[in-house]
C-alpha cells in the first residue's frame, strides 16, 4: 500500500498523467471505487497497527480497499486500503464505507458453474456423476479474480445464489481470500468440511488463507456453522 501511494503521489505530480492524489482521496471517489476484502481474524493484530479501517464479522475481518487505474502500467489496476487517516480527511464513517464497499462488490462479481469451470480446463474430459448434477456448486468471486470472497457479502448476490440452486439456504465454503464455493447444504456435504477446508488451507500461502471454517447463508444473514 505504501509503495503505491508513493507512485500515486508521483504520479500525481507527472503532468502527462490524469491521476491527481486530491481526486483518489475524495469521499467521491473511494465511495464510488471501495470493496471489501476478507482476511482471517489473526490478521486483527496488524491491522490495527497499520491503523486499517476494519469491520470484524464472524471469525474473519473486513477490510477496505480501492482501486485506482491510470498507472503506469495502463493494464494495471491498483488499490490501497483504507486507513483512519483517509476516513477523517474523506469526511466518512465506517458504516457508510461499508454499505458502499457492498454494494460495488455486487456490481462486480463473477459466478461460475464448479463442474462447467473443470470441464473448460479439461477440455471437456471431466465425466459427470450423478451427484454433480444433483448438488451443483457455483465458485462466486470477482471480476479480477483477487479478493473476491467478499461478494458473498452483498445480499442480491446470495438472492441470485438460491434462485439459481433452488434453495433458501446456502452453504458457503470460503477456499481463499479471493473465492467462496457455494452450494445447498445438506448433511452429507457439511459431514467432514472443516477438516476438507483446513487440509486446502495447508496448502495455500498464508495470506490467501480466510479462514477455516464454513458457513451457512439464511434469512438474508451469513451464520457460522460450529464445529
Amino acid at each position: 500500500d505504501e509503495a503505491l501511494l508513493d507512485e500515486l503521489i508521483y504520479l500525481s505530480e507527472d503532468k502527462t498523467t490524469n491521476i491527481s492524489i486530491e481526486t483518489i482521496m475524495s469521499r467521491e471517489y473511494i465511495l464510488a471505487n471501495v470493496k471489501p476484502k476478507l482476511v482471517g481474524i489473526a490478521n486483527e493484530e496488524q491491522i490495527k497497527k497499520n491503523h486499517y479501517v476494519f469491520v470484524k464479522h464472524l471469525d474473519f475481518c473486513i477490510l477496505f480497499t480501492v482501486e485506482v487505474t491510470g498507472l503506469a502500467d495502463k493494464n494495471e489496476v491498483g488499490t490501497y486500503t483504507v486507513r483512519d487517516d483517509h476516513m477523517l480527511e474523506a469526511g466518512l464513517d465506517s458504516q457508510e464505507l461499508f454499505v458502499a464497499a457492498v454494494k460495488n462488490a455486487g456490481k462486480d462479481t463473477d459466478i461460475v458453474n464448479l463442474i462447467s469451470f473443470i470441464k473448460e480446463k479439461t477440455e471437456n474430459q471431466y465425466d459427470l456423476t450423478d451427484e454433480d448434477e444433483l448438488m451443483p456448486i457455483y465458485i462466486v468471486t470477482n471480476k479480477r479474480k483477487c479478493d473476491g470472497a467478499s461478494c458473498i457479502l452483498n445480499t442480491d448476490v446470495c438472492k441470485h445464489l438460491q434462485e439459481l440452486l433452488n434453495s433458501d439456504e446456502l452453504l458457503v465454503i470460503p477456499s481463499s481470500i479471493h473465492e467462496t464455493l457455494v452450494t445447498i447444504p445438506t448433511v452429507q456435504a457439511i459431514e467432514g468440511l472443516n477438516d476438507f477446508v483446513a487440509q486446502v488451507n495447508s496448502t495455500l500461502r498464508p495470506e490467501d488463507v480466510l479462514t477455516d471454517s464454513i458457513y451457512i447463508y439464511r434469512d438474508d444473514k451469513l451464520n457460522l456453522i460450529r464445529k
